[in-house]
């Protein structure tokens, strides 16, 4: 895991979260929903690819663009729509939260993991007394042995 792209990540999903969270979703003054779908929503937009209609959201954060849209499915009206973008929030805040203790956990243990490695080394450094080709030789097989196991 690189935190560097795991931070990256975050960024995009908090971005990409706050700017689904400012779509609005508005009405006639009686209360009723515009004929047109589009009509009934302020800061996202609708276009059409591949004779699809899609809702789309972009927003702009210290000098990075992010971009996501969701495939309106069929004729579901405002309330479809609605729903849509209320589980892509539920789904961004999902992805938020595990990032974040993915970030925790990194933080947390990659002195240990250093530790550790360094552990190794210095008992495999200890068994071959010094022997560069020997050491070599157990660093190789254990390489293998971490990407055969993980």
């Amino acid at each position: 895991m690189n935190i560097e792209r795991e931070k990256r990540a975050l960024q995009e999903y908090q971005a990409l979260l706050e700017a689904w969270e400012n779509v609005e979703i508005v009405t006639k003054k009686d209360g009723t929903p515009f004929k047109t779908l589009k009509r009934n929503f302020k800061n996202c937009v609708f276009f059409k690819k591949y004779n699809m209609e899609y809702v789309g959201v972009s927003i702009s954060k210290d000098r990075h663009y992010y971009h996501d849209d969701l495939f309106v499915w069929g004729n579901n009206g405002v309330e479809g729509v609605k729903q849509q973008i209320e589980d892509r929030i539920k789904m961004l805040e999902t992805s938020v939260k595990s990032e974040e203790e993915a970030i925790q956990v990194i933080e947390n243990n990659t002195i240990d993991v250093n530790e550790l490695a360094e552990s190794i080394m210095n008992s495999i450094k200890e068994v071959c007394n010094g022997n560069m080709t020997a050491i070599s030789h157990y660093k190789f097989k254990l390489m293998e042995k971490l990407k055969e196991k993980y």
